[in-house]
């Protein structure tokens, strides 16, 4: 059971006067896939990766956001905190509604 969920989104210092979004389906899952996060089957949904899951949006072709569930905080951690500096996304925590620096 996830211990806590964040969501994964496009730079915040991207235009204002458009959302940002992370890319295509197939620029995430290859961005993903150096950290070992991945679908169980092709057109999964759900990525797993060290320590978490995430969810693409179902039959999305462009990904703004992916819900994280942190399933073992330690591992999960630092995979989130290298896949957001590579990737200049950010982390949004669901509970406080903070974005988390990385």
């Amino acid at each position: 059971m996830a211990k806590r969920q964040l969501v994964l989104a496009g730079p915040a210092d991207a235009d204002a006067d458009e959302q940002p979004t992370l890319g295509t389906r197939r620029e995430v899952l290859a961005s993903l896939s150096k950290f070992n996060t991945a679908p169980d089957v092709p057109e999964g949904e759900l990525l797993y990766g060290p320590g978490l899951t995430m969810q693409i949006p179902p039959g999305a072709e462009e990904i703004s956001q992916l819900l994280v569930a942190v399933i073992e905080e330690d591992m999960a951690w630092s995979v989130l905190t290298r896949i957001c500096r590579a990737t200049h996304w950010q982390l949004l925590d669901l509970d406080s509604g903070r974005s988390l620096s990385l």
